[in-house]
């Protein structure tokens, strides 16, 4: 994984992606995650599923390979919460040996070498039968014209784009690849944010060009459009599903 993708986004990513709904906390609770167990969580970005399991009273050791983000993380989530951060990635956690209760990757282990991954969870498991949850906030496209013309958006400006079909096909094989899930659930998460936000949220993907790509003067009049054509009185409702792939390690 090139892990400066994420370099000039994470200010964007912070602020901006999507939360997570509060029924996911009743799962991951009555699947493993108690209060004080020591859980990973892999790819943690700028915190967001790590204030999440904060909030749940879980002990949670972050890791992130990108500086930009746990820099972030820090400034946002160390301050506040005992929350501890570690440079290091799918691959190499840099987390002690038999260390954790469960492994989380939230919006992540499609980056993952799903093979050295696995090891690397095996070589921290605390438990027999950890518990692994790969999780995604995903957006709905199906009878949804706001994340249909996204799309359409996108396709025409990321020279990395692939379709939701695409990516969902891959990251199928991925998953399989991984595990057996015990389990697939599925969560609405329905968000009204404002314009600058849902802008943002968009500017936080690695796919989306950068302030100084030749594309971004066009993609972003183009971002505008739509936005003025779905917000309503500065608001636009992002659908999205949370779903969660559940399974053990032995």
């Amino acid at each position: 994984m090139n892990t400066e993708k994420f370099t000039h986004k994470a200010s964007f990513y912070a602020h901006s992606r999507p939360n997570y709904p509060f029924a996911l906390k009743d799962y991951l609770s009555s699947h493993g995650i108690s209060r004080l167990c020591h859980v990973a969580e892999i790819g943690a970005g700028t915190g967001i599923f790590s204030r999440f399991l904060l909030e749940m009273g879980a002990c949670v050791w972050a890791v992130e390979p990108n500086e930009k983000m746990r820099l972030q993380a820090q400034k946002d989530i160390s301050s506040v919460w005992p929350y501890r951060l570690f440079e290091g990635s799918a691959e190499r956690t840099n987390l002690p040996d038999r260390s954790v209760h469960a492994v989380v990757a939230a919006q992540s282990f499609h980056w993952f070498d799903p093979f050295l991954f696995k090891k690397e969870c095996q070589r921290i498991q605390k438990i027999k039968n950890m518990p692994v949850f790969l999780i995604w906030n995903d957006p709905i496209v199906l009878d949804n014209p706001l994340n249909q013309a996204r799309e359409k958006l996108f396709s025409a400006f990321c020279r990395s784009y692939q379709s939701t079909e695409n990516y969902l096909e891959k990251r199928k094989k991925l998953i399989d690849s991984f595990f057996d899930p015990i389990e697939k659930k599925v969560f609405k998460n329905v968000e009204q944010i404002t314009t600058d936000t849902y802008k943002n949220r968009l500017l936080s993907m690695t796919i989306a060009p950068n302030i100084t790509d030749p594309c971004y003067p066009e993609f972003e009049k183009e971002l505008n459009i739509l936005i003025q054509t779905f917000s309503v009185k500065n608001q636009i409702e992002d659908k999205y599903e949370t779903i969660v792939y559940r399974g053990i390690l032995p």
